[in-house]
């Protein structure tokens, strides 16, 4: 007799609202989805201490024998075929037809148009046997539809409403912030995840030779996607932003581009892959996000938990918090995720007037509606420990608690790139993840040790003087929604602040190692 089957907690998902249903999806349409499992014992977040190695994590992290092995026995009964399995990343890959999908989760597939493209897509709840929703925690990419766009915007200088400002680029942005000159990143690994597009060669030696900066070493990683400049123009200009910042700041480190597909199991999976990887990285740079209120609970939990899980492997994963202010680009007020995620450091964004080394002004970057510093309370993600008197509002529902974002900020308003062989001043809080993961590989660098998950260090009082504290300001996206404004220490648009590079490095190197907590045992 057929197993009885339950819902996938956290699975359910509504209709594409701007796509036209066209019909069924193709039965014998081949697929990949990801399942994701349980730990088999449970970790939170840790700043500091004895990090482990990815192998170590697996052992005592990763999923269990017995739940992979459940869901082989699951996909043997429906025909699917084990694509990969990693007891670390906690994922088993399987593969098989659109017909085949649909009878083992109990979905509906169809095929849909968003944007002139062709999209899969799922409404509903997932439906398995007990013995899979007792193992595990999501099963992605039935549903491939878009799940995050790139936080950057063209500059228009004449549009800007602050006068004095001029696109910088890394090097200036480095001086201006305090970051240490005696160190260039070198040995250090910054791993920078995309969804769409591609770096040329060619532009980043041109770029990094017109700074007078050495041209970094920038290796592409295919996860899901392939390194393809000129195929997605606007995505092109996300990924050669990202590197270019990093690699003007922290020129001596190692550049890694993890590609994936833009859907959640393609976001998920590159997160995954870069954490993972041996030697880990001294910094995850992310750029890409979407209204929280557009992510499934299943998802949200499982980058959480990758983040957390990049944390006590001694890995800080910086994110982007979005352009379109308090917003977030909807009719009410929304934070963006994975920036709202409680185990990610979110990244505001701030407009920055400097002479060399001296800042003569910095406010909470507010161009127009399309070009803010995303920032708010979750209404999705808990307010953690570190946030407890930083004096988060209540969300937007009334409730109580509520994760802030931003944590950090920076320079967001105007940025010197090269792309497609030309000069460009892009803006957008996509520029503030890769310059935190920069300093980050020179802290570590300078430091001689993973950084690990920052967010208690940086929040702790000690930490204070490490950050230039915005208090002029707002993000209020709309001119209607009027909610937040900069302040004296941490709040909605700049988080605590942008960084003072030195004193972070003199901070970070002072502090005392905190104890990993106590696993969990997971009955699971």
């Amino acid at each position: 007799m057929a197993e009885s089957r339950v819902v996938l907690s956290g699975s359910a998902r509504s209709a594409i609202s701007e796509a036209r249903v066209i019909g069924p999806a193709t039965p014998d349409e081949q697929l990949t989805v990801t399942v994701v499992l349980k730990p088999r014992s449970e970790l939170l977040p840790r700043d500091a201490g004895r990090y482990l190695t990815s192998a170590e994590f697996a052992e005592q992290h990763g999923a269990s024998p017995a739940s992979i092995q459940a869901v082989r026995e699951f996909a043997g009964e429906h025909g699917l075929t084990i694509v990969a399995e990693s007891a670390g990343k906690r994922t088993v890959e399987l593969s098989g037809t659109v017909a085949q999908m649909n009878a083992a989760f109990s979905v509906n597939l169809e095929r849909a148009e968003l944007n002139g493209k062709i999209v899969r897509q799922r409404t509903g709840e997932i439906m398995v046997p007990a013995s899979i929703a007792n193992v595990a925690t999501a099963v992605l990419g039935l549903d491939n539809r878009p799940t995050a766009r790139p936080h950057h915007g063209l500059f228009d200088p004449h549009a800007n409403p602050r006068a004095g400002v001029v696109a910088l680029n890394p090097v200036q942005v480095a001086k201006l912030y305090g970051f240490p000159a005696d160190v260039d990143g070198t040995g250090q690994i910054i791993s920078i995840i995309e969804l769409g597009g591609g770096f040329s060669q060619p532009d980043l030696e041109t770029y990094f030779t017109n700074l007078s900066v050495k041209v970094p070493t920038v290796t592409a990683v295919p996860v899901s996607a392939q390194n393809s400049p000129g195929t997605d123009p606007d995505s092109d200009l996300e990924v050669m932003l990202d590197i270019e910042v990093v690699g003007g700041v922290a020129p001596g480190a190692t550049q890694l581009v993890y590609f994936g597909q833009n859907s959640d199991a393609g976001f998920l999976n590159a997160v995954l892959e870069a954490i993972h990887a041996t030697p880990a990285p001294a910094a995850v740079s992310i750029s890409w996000g979407h209204p929280e209120s557009t992510w499934t609970p299943q998802s949200i939990s499982a980058f959480t938990q990758a983040f957390t899980d990049a944390g006590a492997m001694g890995i800080p994963c910086f994110v982007a918090s979005g352009d379109a202010g308090s917003s977030d680009g909807t009719p009410a007020l929304e934070v963006d995720f994975p920036a709202s995620s409680p185990a990610a450091c979110g990244c505001g964004g701030t407009t920055l007037i400097g002479s060399g080394s001296s800042i003569l002004s910095e406010v909470a970057w507010n161009d127009d509606p399309t070009h803010s510093s995303g920032g708010g309370v979750s209404v999705l993600n808990p307010k953690p420990p570190y946030q407890a008197s930083a004096g988060v509002p209540a969300p937007p529902s009334g409730a109580a608690g509520g994760r802030g974002v931003p944590d950090v900020s920076g320079h967001a308003s105007a940025w010197q790139v090269f792309v497609s062989g030309n000069p460009i001043a892009l803006s957008g809080t996509s520029a503030v993840a890769p310059l935190w993961a920069g300093l980050s590989g020179l802290l570590a660098q300078k430091l001689n040790s993973q950084l690990g998950f920052l967010n208690n260090a940086l929040y702790a009082s000690s930490a204070k003087s490490a950050f230039r504290d915005i208090t002029q300001g707002t993000n209020d996206s709309t001119g209607t929604l009027g909610k937040y404004s900069a302040g004296a220490g941490w709040d909605p648009c700049t988080g605590l602040g942008s960084p003072n590079g030195n004193v972070l490095a003199t901070v970070l190197g002072a502090g005392t190692p905190t104890p990993a907590p106590t696993p969990t045992p997971n009955s699971a």
